[in-house]
């Protein structure tokens, strides 16, 4: 078993012994110390990384047996050791544990809600709360009582008891594990179990910011947050990007929201519009192309820019208006097409689905006289212009 000094100490980040024991642990080479203030991966905080003896170490677990296995770049020999904590990343999450202890309670007392999972992440982190009682009000709350307590400057003390001193603590939650039991105390706060890293004081979380709110199932509700220097910089990054849009948009302040909703309308309206235009010129030249059919024609026509809407109107059109039947199609990365059909010859269209899919995929459907389909993969439009006119052919001959 490893003896688990970061429990005591959160803020050592060098330290030095013998007994460094070299393994393999799931094929990678690993580091066991007889102790280690490198924190592993648990309780939804992710793990510590640094050096031993100028190795990486990329990764830090804790076995069921007690052992803490780092996890490390390449071997590292045996015997005396130098090992040293990524600062930044130690507190980093120094940061956001604590504050996420601070905001769990903050919810317990604004709203009575109790905090049912929270984890810890590289970029931001959550806590999942009931969805039944939750406001977007209470939230606002909640946050701004998680800073009133990170501006008071709470001490936060560590506490390990035995399960008989427990019932001194009013404790937020209980305690999952047996023996002694590590309590993190924010001063006139909060009381929880936990074994990760914490601030010695609440003024060290720095800013409490909530960030978005998804409803998780049917009876929950994920908020995503960040502390501290995370905080901070996504301040830092959408004041930036709020200042760009300010430039774009030729609005400052109250007026960007307005301005930007005045665009998407704009846009709506034009691509509406635009809309209703294309239609027009794909039924002009959908009628231009009827002028040019026989009484009872067939045609293929490739129509290169033409999207499957517009590909859809004109073959409605030439269903409608003409005597014909034919193929319509554009190329992209793969074949848009539709088959349309008005003959007598050819009662339901639908029929010549199976053979294209089977010699070249197709994804579609349709009626009994128009049908559309999209070819993904790299087919050569010869092909299946070959294939679709024979089936024609065949079935005018019937």
């Amino acid at each position: 078993m490893t003896i688990r000094q970061y429990y005591h100490d959160s803020y050592r980040l060098a330290f030095s012994g013998t007994g460094l024991t070299q393994t393999l642990f799931n094929e990678q080479p690993a580091v066991i110390l007889p102790e280690t203030w490198f924190y592993p991966t648990s309780g939804g905080q992710p793990h510590d990384t640094g050096l031993i003896n100028d190795v990486v170490v990329k990764e830090v677990i804790a076995t069921g047996d007690g052992t803490i296995v780092h996890l490390m770049e390449g071997p590292v020999p045996e015997g005396d050791f130098e090992a040293s904590i990524d600062g930044n990343r130690r507190r980093q999450f120094r940061q956001q544990h604590t504050g996420q202890h601070i905001l769990s309670r903050a919810f317990e007392l604004v709203g009575g809600l109790e905090t049912l999972s929270s984890t810890l992440g590289e970029t931001q982190n959550t806590i999942d709360l009931p969805l039944e009682g939750f406001s977007e009000s209470m939230a606002a709350d909640a946050e701004g009582l998680a800073n009133q307590i990170v501006n008071e400057a709470r001490m936060v003390a560590v506490h390990l008891v035995s399960e008989s001193d427990l019932s001194r603590f009013d404790l937020r939650k209980q305690p999952t594990v047996y023996g002694t039991i590590r309590l993190i105390d924010i001063s006139g706060f909060d009381v929880t179990p936990c074994g990760g890293t914490h601030c010695r004081q609440t003024s060290e979380v720095g800013p409490v910011k909530l960030l978005r709110s998804e409803k998780m199932k049917s009876d929950r509700i994920r908020l995503s947050f960040l502390c501290g220097d995370r905080a901070l910089a996504d301040y830092h990054s959408k004041s930036r990007l709020l200042r760009d849009l300010s430039v774009i948009v030729s609005a400052t302040g109250d007026e960007l929201t307005e301005r930007i909703r005045q665009l998407t309308d704009s846009e709506k309206a034009l691509r509406k519009e635009l809309g209703q235009y294309r239609k027009r010129l794909n039924l002009l030249e959908a009628a231009a192309l009827a002028n040019e059919l026989p009484a009872q024609g067939f045609i293929i026509r490739s129509l290169d820019g033409k999207s499957p809407e517009d590909l859809s109107v004109m073959a409605s059109y030439l269903a409608e208006k003409t005597r014909s039947a034919g193929f319509l199609y554009s190329v992209g990365r793969g074949i848009d097409g539709i088959l349309y059909t008005s003959s007598d010859n050819i009662p339901d269209i639908r029929e010549i689905l199976p053979i294209i899919k089977e010699q070249f995929g197709l994804r579609g459907g349709g009626s009994r006289s128009v049908v559309q389909f999209s070819i993904p993969g790299p087919a050569e439009p010869s092909q299946v212009e070959l294939l679709i006119r024979q089936w024609f052919n065949q079935r005018n001959h019937q």
